[in-house]
Parts: structure tokens; C-alpha cells; sequence
């Protein structure tokens, strides 16, 4: 009996392993300043290179969607959302309840001594 070339190989993975989908301090530190600039309280724009970082978290949590973790699927979406809005991307704005959300997620991603 032949099998087809599909057969012969291995499944390949849906999603990033989890050791790549795990954020790194400095990934942790950029979503903080991040929500910071949501929020309006923080003025110094981003660095282009801080700009393709979020893009790549942005993937890491897209990619962590239906695996249990630190963040809910609602939390890895919102922060998602937040990324294009400061992409300015045409996505709804953030309203006040996603903001208050942001905030008790950034008190999870924030180090002991604040970002």
C-alpha cells in the first residue's frame, strides 16, 4: 500500500512552543509602557525597534489564544487590540472598561518594584 507524502510526515505544530510564546522582562516592560501610552499618562513615543517588538508579542499572545496561562483569551485579545490602536490601525477605540481592564493587567505584568 503507498502513502502519500502528507502521510510520511510529521503533523506540524498549530502554535508556537510554549517556551517561545513566554514573554520576556523586557516584553514585560514594553506592554507595561505600553498601556502607560493607552492610558495617555506616558508622552515619549515608542522606538521604531519597540514598535516591531510589540508586533512580535503581539503574535507570541495570538498564539497562546485557547492555551491556559497568566491572561485569559479576553485579556491576550484586548492586549492585542491595544497593540493596533497604537498602530493606529482601524480598530474600535478603547473604551473606558478596556482601560480599567489594561490596568489590572499591567499590576500582573509589572515586576515587584513597578515597570
Amino acid at each position: 500500500m503507498r502513502r502519500t507524502a502528507a502521510q510520511m510526515t510529521a503533523p506540524l505544530p498549530m502554535a508556537l512552543p510554549r517556551a517561545c510564546r513566554r514573554l520576556s522582562k523586557f516584553e514585560r516592560s514594553l506592554l507595561c509602557r505600553a498601556i502607560d501610552i493607552a492610558w495617555g499618562c506616558q508622552q515619549t513615543p515608542l522606538a521604531a525597534a519597540e514598535y516591531v517588538t510589540l508586533i512580535e508579542i503581539q503574535g507570541k499572545l495570538n498564539a497562546a489564544l485557547g492555551v491556559k496561562s497568566q491572561f485569559s483569551d479576553c485579556e491576550k485579545r484586548l492586549l492585542c487590540r491595544m497593540i493596533d490602536v497604537i498602530w493606529k490601525r482601524p480598530v474600535a477605540p478603547l473604551r473606558a472598561s478596556d482601560l480599567t481592564m489594561l490596568a489590572g493587567i499591567q499590576g500582573r505584568l509589572e515586576p515587584r518594584g513597578g515597570c
